[in-house]
């Protein structure tokens, strides 16, 4: 499948490019241009993107879904076994303000689900990894999710996508727990509570598998769960909508049933 050279050369790639980007945020002015839906995307989404499928077409797999790359169709999507999603940039946003909260998102999959992740912060030197039973790391040391069910907890939430079915979700688990709000961007957000920081990351607005994908696997590794709204089943990857439902990313034995009764 994909090689240890290959895994390991994925860490250098990425911070040696991580270290090209931070450049590009650092500059005087960003030029910022927009895709159909309106969605701003920076020289450094195109540098990124350019580069590590560049790299992927040398590796064993060359099955890629990238967020600035042209998607190919389902009826070819949906033979591959194997296959990569890549997101150059989770955060543009975050990046245009040069803040530090945005991520290079990298996952192989095999047929429905992550197997291998990369998650990268380089304006904060947070390297997370993931192999599939195989733990979860942050900068080579193994996390996990916050195992104690207290009566305080993190929620954690999105700086840019706040909206008002979330705060009402907030607002229910306030009825169990005293509440503290968090506030990340990007994928920061599921891996704040892969690494114990946070107890649960509601998400009710509209996201990608590109998004969410390497950050999945982050998060079960870690003794997590990123479940769907419309099931309460994992999320699947390489679907015929690369939407993903609303979606809540906890430890597994946080229990938040109450205020999902509600939604």
């Amino acid at each position: 499948m994909i090689s240890k050279k290959t895994k390991k050369s994925i860490f250098s790639l990425f911070q040696e490019l991580g270290h090209e980007v931070e450049k590009i945020k650092n500059t005087e002015s960003i030029d910022i241009s927009y895709k159909t839906d309106s969605s701003p995307i920076t020289k450094a989404d195109h540098f990124l993107n350019e580069n590590i499928c560049n790299y992927l077409m040398q590796t064993e797999i060359k099955n890629i879904i990238s967020e600035e790359s042209s998607t190919k169709s389902f009826s070819v999507r949906e033979k591959w076994d194997y296959f990569w999603i890549l997101d150059p940039i989770d955060g543009t946003k975050e990046f245009i303000n040069k803040s530090d909260e945005y991520t290079i998102n990298l996952a192989l999959c095999f047929k429905n689900e992550p197997i291998l992740s990369y998650v990268y912060a380089p304006g904060r030197s947070e390297f997370y990894f993931a192999e599939k039973e195989n733990f979860s790391y942050l900068n080579g040391e193994r996390i996990c999710v916050k195992k104690i069910q207290e009566n305080d907890i993190n929620v954690v939430a999105s700086k840019s996508h706040l909206n008002q079915k979330t705060l009402n979700f907030i607002e229910a688990l306030q009825d169990e727990y005293n509440v503290k709000l968090l506030n990340y961007g990007s994928s920061l957000k599921v891996c704040k509570v892969a690494e114990g920081k946070a107890d649960i990351y509601p998400r009710f607005g509209q996201t990608m598998e590109w998004d969410i994908c390497a950050a999945d696997l982050i998060l079960s590794e870690a003794g997590g769960e990123l479940i769907s709204l419309d099931n309460h089943l994992p999320l699947r990857y390489n679907k015929k909508s690369l939407v993903n439902p609303y979606f809540v990313a906890k430890s597994k034995e946080f229990n938040a049933k109450k205020a999902l009764r509600h939604f």
